[in-house]
C-alpha cells in the first residue's frame, strides 16, 4: 500500500516557525511508512492512502485532494477558524478520516459534523528535545511569558503584557520573550523583555523559569504551550480550555489555574511560596512526558489507520 502526505512548504522552510510539525511528519515519515512531501501543490499522486495537513496554510492543499478520487483519504486540519462550511463539507464526506486539533471549536462552529471527526489534539515535539531536560532546583523565580499577542487573536496576552510594559512593579513577576516571527526584534529590549527564542532555545528557556502561562486564543484553543511548558519542567499556568480538559488536564494536579482577572494575584502568590507548587510542576511533567508528545500522536494515528 503506498501512503503519501502532503505539508505546506512553510513548515519545512520558514526557520522563524515551530519545528513541531516537522518533527510530526518526519515520524510519520519512519514510523508509518508514508512518503513526505512539504508542497503548496500536488503535482501528482498515485497513492493508495493521501495525507492531508492543513490550516490556515494548506486549503488549496485540500482542494486540489478532494478532486483526486482514487486515494483513501485522510486529513488532519487545525486553525479551524480559517475554514468555511462549505470546505468543511466537501472534506468530511470525501474522506475515510477527518482528525481536528481543536474540538470544541469544531464542535462550535461546524456542529453538524461532529461526529464524522476525531479529535487529535495537539503535543509537544520532539520528544528527546524535552525529555532529555531536568527541572532546575534553582529556577528563575518569575513567570515566562511567550507567544504573539495580537489583540484579535490572544487579548488575554496582548492585556497582561500591556499591564507589565506599563507597571514596573510587575517586572518582579514577569519576563516576557518576544516572538521570533512578529516581534519587532530590531527596537532594543526593555528591561523585562527576552530575545526571541524558537525550538531548542525555547524549550531550554521554559526549563530555566519556575512557571509559565499558557493563554487559549479567542477561539478558545488549547495551544501547543499547554503541552510544551510542563513538558519542560516548568510549572504550567494556565487559562483553562474545553480542550485540555478533554485530554485529561486537571487544576491544582497538572497546572495552576488562572483566569484573566486574577493572573497576576495568581503568579505572585505561586513566586512567593514555589514550595507549595512542586508537587503540581512534578505531576505536571509527567502526565505531559506519558500521555501528549508526538510519540503518543503517532501511535493514535497508527490505531485509527488500522480501520482503514
Amino acid at each position: 500500500m503506498k501512503k503519501i502526505a502532503f505539508v505546506p512548504k512553510i513548515f519545512l522552510e520558514n526557520n522563524k516557525l515551530s519545528d513541531r510539525v516537522r518533527h510530526f511528519f518526519r515520524a510519520v515519515e519512519r514510523k508509518l511508512d508514508f512518503d513526505v512531501y512539504f508542497k503548496d501543490k500536488i503535482e501528482a499522486c498515485d497513492a493508495d492512502v493521501l495525507l492531508i495537513y492543513a490550516g490556515v496554510h494548506g486549503k488549496e492543499l485540500a482542494r486540489e485532494a478532494l478532486n483526486i478520487k482514487k486515494p483513501k483519504k485522510i486529513f488532519i486540519l487545525t486553525g479551524l477558524h480559517s475554514f468555511d462550511k462549505s470546505l468543511i463539507e466537501r472534506i468530511v464526506d470525501s474522506s475515510s478520516l477527518v482528525f481536528v486539533t481543536y474540538k470544541s471549536y469544531f464542535d462550535l462552529k461546524f456542529r453538524e459534523f461532529s461526529e464524522k471527526v476525531f479529535f487529535f489534539p495537539l503535543y509537544f515535539a520532539p520528544y528527546e528535545r524535552y525529555s532529555k531536560l531536568k527541572p532546575m532546583k534553582d529556577p528563575i523565580l518569575k513567570c515566562l511569558i511567550t507567544g504573539h499577542s495580537n489583540p484579535k487573536v490572544y487579548p488575554v496576552r496582548h492585556e497582561l503584557k500591556l499591564k507589565i510594559k506599563q507597571n514596573k512593579n510587575l517586572w518582579n513577576l514577569f519576563d516576557v520573550a518576544r516572538h521570533p516571527r512578529w516581534s519587532k526584534n530590531k527596537v532594543p529590549l526593555k528591561e523585562y523583555e527576552l530575545a526571541p527564542v524558537i525550538n531548542e532555545s525555547y524549550a531550554k528557556l521554559l526549563n530555566r523559569y519556575f512557571c509559565s502561562l499558557a493563554t487559549d486564543s479567542k477561539y478558545r484553543y488549547g495551544l501547543a504551550k499547554y503541552f510544551e511548558i510542563p513538558a519542560s519542567g516548568c510549572l504550567l499556568l494556565a487559562v483553562e480550555t474545553d480542550d485540555i480538559q478533554a485530554v485529561g488536564f486537571r487544576p491544582w494536579v497538572h497546572f495552576v489555574p488562572v483566569e484573566r482577572n486574577n493572573i497576576v494575584e495568581r503568579v505572585g502568590e505561586v513566586i512567593k511560596n514555589p514550595e507549595g507548587y512542586t508537587d503540581i510542576r512534578q505531576q505536571g511533567r509527567e502526565f505531559v512526558l506519558k500521555n501528549h508528545s508526538v510519540l503518543n500522536r503517532i501511535n493514535e494515528l497508527k490505531s485509527y489507520m488500522e480501520r482503514l
